[in-house]
């Protein structure tokens, strides 16, 4: 693979604020503190001693001057940034960088995006992979948030599939049922400590700190609520899920009446059906990825076979986390907002459509973010997800 550099300016057109409901969850070191917050609520979080902490209010980029946030997502092959800048009339994207890993450096490839942006000295970046990270949506008895952490000293070990000393911790109450019913939905996210202290130490390799390490799934999320807020306020009680097609994974969201209800990640990745496509194509993998954006697989060859096959085992694994959802609540997936570099191969979203039986939809992060040159951005945006989302953090 080859060094890879794009860097595409944003102009003031078409800027908007960046509002609305958002969930988070950040890392911090030195207190070793874990934060997520949904919407504008209040945070509470462990230290590393099981302490708790106040940090205030989420701070979510918002209109104001000169406001700058830098969002960098570390794939398994490539590292995308995007600069996001607040300024009086609203927020905007003003640069997209994508740059390319060589023979598995990923620590020269994140020098040279954050080398794009001198002016920047703090980052967002983000964590991913159902072997690191682990989120759960659980039901609990009412109780205020100080009585939460206490029970989660006892309760989170049913839920986090590792030991708990290696794993930095955070859980917030995302609604309350009646009064009567004594039942609140809380949200609880859970990080090994080695992936996460793998990410602040490649930011302060290339000088740079690090304001927040998110999860994908909720980035993913909140760049969908800023680039789509019509589709999310006109959805009702309608569920639908979020897909973005990643390198080595996909993240997957539920969304019940506007509100997140299930987060994960899937296996299945664009890479693992490059893969999957050449060892049956007998073709090596950047052939494939050319042959994918001319159009081939949807021809009636070994190759267009091997790519059916592909999306099938992706919507097999989609049924799955739709079934268990569904058997969780009375709510049935309708409709698939799908985003990624594969959102953009052809006939991808047909067959996987039809796979499923349900409508699914392409949506681009960027799209509403001022860029009058789209076509110029790495895969016109569509990958660019997750790093959107993390440059909407302050």
């Amino acid at each position: 693979m080859t060094d890879e550099s794009v860097n595409v300016s944003v102009t003031d057109q078409s800027r908007r604020r960046f509002d609305g409901g958002r969930v988070s969850l950040e890392f911090r070191r030195l207190a070793i503190k874990s934060f997520i917050g949904y919407g504008f609520r209040q945070l509470t979080s462990y230290n590393h001693r099981g302490a708790m902490n106040i940090p205030g209010l989420l701070n979510i980029l918002k209109a104001g001057r000169g406001a700058v946030s830098l969002g960098i997502d570390i794939g398994a092959g490539q590292i995308k940034a995007v600069k996001a800048v607040s300024g009086t009339s609203g927020v905007k994207f003003s640069n997209v960088i994508k740059e390319n890993i060589v023979n598995g450096d990923a620590q020269s490839a994140f020098c040279r995006i954050t080398a794009a942006f001198p002016e920047v000295k703090e980052v967002n970046l983000s964590i991913s992979g159902s072997n690191s990270v682990v989120m759960r949506y659980i039901t609990m008895p009412q109780m205020d948030k100080k009585e939460l952490f206490q029970a989660l000293k006892f309760e989170a070990s049913k839920y986090v599939p590792f030991p708990l000393e290696e794993v930095y911790f955070d859980a917030q109450i995302m609604s309350a049922g009646a009064p009567s019913d004594n039942k609140m939905q809380v949200l609880l996210a859970a990080a090994r400590k080695e992936l996460v202290n793998q990410r602040l130490e490649m930011a302060e390799r290339a000088g740079v700190k690090v304001k927040c390490v998110d999860i994908d799934c909720l980035a993913v999320f909140n760049a969908f609520n800023a680039a789509c807020p019509d589709v999310l306020q006109s959805s009702g009680k309608r569920t639908f899920a979020l897909l973005n097609i990643g390198e080595q994974n996909s993240n997957l969201d539920i969304i019940e009446s506007g509100n997140l209800r299930l987060s994960r990640d899937l296996h299945q990745g664009a890479a693992k059906i490059i893969e999957r496509i050449s060892v049956v194509s007998s073709l090596n993998q950047a052939s494939v990825s050319e042959a994918l954006a001319n159009g081939r697989q949807e021809t009636q060859d070994e190759f267009g076979r091997a790519f059916s096959q592909a999306v099938s085992e992706l919507a097999m694994e989609l049924r799955v986390s739709f079934d268990y959802y569904e058997s969780q609540s009375s709510a049935a997936v309708s409709g698939i907002q799908l985003s990624g570099e594969a959102s953009g191969w052809q006939g991808f979203v047909k067959q996987l459509s039809e796979v499923l039986g349900l409508t699914i939809e392409a949506w681009e992060p960027l799209r509403n973010s001022g860029i009058d040159a789209l076509s110029a951005v790495p895969d016109g945006g569509k990958g660019f997800a997750v790093a959107a989302g993390l440059a909407l953090r302050k």
